[in-house]
């Protein structure tokens, strides 16, 4: 996992957003920027979030459950991988349910609070 003081300035820090519905993504994408993130995407497709984690990989990741009607399992399961921190963003909690994957991962309610969004990275991040 990351350590945020490697970093120096939390702007350093690079998001990845992994979301489908475009306008939630863009406000994630804003909420992020206007606090000295950097983000990697957006993203809405499970193909493009793994694509994208071939690259540079984030320091952390707001993760979506469900992509266009498909679980974000196999991002997931990438993010334990790379050992990428992530936060779940989704008002669908079923994926959750039992599967290891997304056990200790911190859950924030859509709408999403900027606020709460911002303190679970921080708890994400250690």
């Amino acid at each position: 996992m990351p350590d945020p003081s490697d970093h120096g300035p939390i702007g350093s820090l690079v998001v990845l957003v992994v979301e489908d519905e475009f306008m939630i993504a863009l406000d994630l994408q804003m909420m992020l920027e206007e606090q000295g993130y950097d983000v990697l995407g957006p993203v809405g497709r499970v193909e493009q979030a793994l694509s994208l984690l071939n690259g540079q990989p984030p320091d952390v990741a707001v993760l979506d459950l469900n992509l266009h009607g498909h679980p974000a399992t196999p991002v997931a399961e990438r993010l334990r991988a790379l050992r990428i921190p992530f936060v779940i963003a989704s008002a669908d909690a079923s994926v959750v349910s039992g599967n290891a994957v997304f056990s200790g991962a911190e859950g924030i309610a859509k709408p999403i609070q900027q606020r709460h969004l911002l303190a679970a990275l921080q708890r994400a991040l250690g």
